[in-house]
């Protein structure tokens, strides 16, 4: 199997929340090499499953790796926030929270997860928020699609 299809197979597997099961897909197709629009979002959801695996320290090295080698990328401190917050440090996630608000709002990154998001408003603290980027649904559909979706929440 190759990276992008290793990467919609992990996507599968958190529809269906199935975070174990999704993680050694997003680590294959990271490790096999993905097309450079899809790494970032690869390295949120892995970073998100293990979040929901109970594997905050894991979760969070996949994070700051991904926020260091893709600081453009506007949903990745958005959703770094939640395990902050998960982790007991809420002025951390209020910092990332904040800074995004000001200067990226608007970032396509942060519209993808727009469903996800107003589920986690609504729903309130750490409970699992299904992640379903909006629009399309697969990588093969398009270059700047993303996996059928993946749990952000825990």
């Amino acid at each position: 199997m190759d990276g992008v299809g290793d990467y919609e197979l992990g996507g599968e597997h958190d529809s269906a929340g199935r975070a174990e099961q999704a993680i050694p897909h997003y680590e294959r197709a990271l490790a096999l090499g993905l097309p450079d629009e899809l790494v970032p979002r690869c390295m949120l959801q892995l970073a998100s499953s293990l979040r929901n695996a109970g594997r905050p320290e894991d979760a969070m090295r996949v994070f700051d790796d991904a926020i260091e080698s893709h600081p453009e990328d506007a949903a990745l401190p958005l959703f770094r926030a939640f395990l902050l917050a998960d982790l007991g440090r809420d002025r951390e996630a209020l910092v990332d929270v904040l800074h995004v608000a000001r200067t990226r709002i608007d970032a396509p990154e942060i519209h993808r997860y727009a469903r996800s998001l107003e589920t986690a408003r609504t729903v309130g603290s750490r409970r699992s928020v299904r992640i379903r980027p909006h629009g399309l649904s697969t990588a093969r559909d398009s270059a700047t699609s993303s996996a059928a979706g993946e749990t952000i929440g825990g």
